[in-house]
């Protein structure tokens, strides 16, 4: 049964994806990623395809990663950025099945 702490605590857990995905910009960087497929981009290439500066995109790269949406790849002297999203989505599946369940819970009770 869930309980309105387990529900919070799930939540919690996916604070830094809806964080990250609130952003206009950062939305830009996923959609950017999104058309390179699996090869990824550096940096450099973000920047120029999303029209920001290096500091930036660096900035809102590490916000990204930090909520589990991108994969970092060292390629010589060079990042490579993709997507990798799985992880994230599934906390966000868990936090909507926590909700469920205690909606539900609370329903059965009244």
């Amino acid at each position: 049964m869930e309980t309105l702490k387990s529900v919070a605590k799930s939540y919690d857990e996916c604070r830094p994806l809806f964080f990250a995905l609130g952003d206009k910009i950062r939305q830009r960087i996923l959609l950017a990623l999104s058309d390179c497929g699996e090869e990824g981009l550096n940096v450099k290439a973000i920047t120029q395809k999303i029209k920001l500066s290096r500091p930036a995109v660096s900035h809102h790269l590490r916000i990204l990663l930090k909520a589990g949406l991108l994969r970092l790849r060292e390629d010589g002297v060079q990042n490579i950025y993709s997507l990798s999203a799985r992880q994230s989505l599934e906390k966000v599946k868990a936090f909507i099945d926590r909700i469920e369940s205690f909606m539900e819970n609370r329903s059965k009770q009244k």
